[in-house]
């Protein structure tokens, strides 16, 4: 038992809603999760720094394509960490189960706080020590075609929510 290296390569689509302000705000809103994001599990940090960035050029876009034949946008967003085995283990918590729940519910809340804003259509692929560990497949929901059917019915109003706010209803 020791510690790992976690990366994940996920294929992003933006939804068509976003002006190109909101868009440019989305990218920074994720990227600034590295500054406070942690796993936990059962009120216990499991993870506690989580590195989220955007493939910014083509030759890490090409880096990443080779590692994922699959890939046909060139919007990737990478999830690093380093993680204790331990913190998994003595939880009794699977690693590949746990990750895909994680990043699943993060798509979610960013996708409620930013208008439908974001899928992975593209499906990741998630590497631990450089080894291929796990393929999710995408992570497509329906909160676009709400947000479209809201617009439509001019109702409810739906607005952006900060991605570092807590949001009570």
């Amino acid at each position: 038992m020791g510690q790992f290296k976690f990366e994940a390569y996920l294929g992003a689509r933006f939804s068509e809603n976003l002006t190109d302000k909101e868009w440019k705000n989305v990218y920074e809103e994720i990227e600034n999760l590295s500054t406070y994001y942690q796993f936990t599990f059962d009120g216990k940090i499991i993870v506690d720094k989580v590195k989220f960035s955007f493939a910014k050029n083509a030759k890490q876009i090409t880096k990443v394509k080779k590692r994922f034949s699959i890939l046909t946008t060139d919007t990737i967003l990478i999830i690093q960490f380093n993680a204790e085995e331990k913190n998994f283990t003595n939880n009794k918590l699977s690693i590949d189960y746990f990750i895909e729940k994680r990043l699943r519910d993060l798509i979610i809340a960013i996708s409620i706080a930013k208008k439908g804003g974001i899928e992975i259509g593209g499906g990741a692929k998630v590497f631990i020590n450089d080894k291929l560990v796990a393929t999710f497949y995408p992570f497509i929901h329906s909160i676009g075609q709400s947000i479209e059917r809201a617009k439509k019915l001019k109702w409810p109003k739906i607005k952006m929510i900060d991605l570092k706010k807590p949001f009570c209803g």
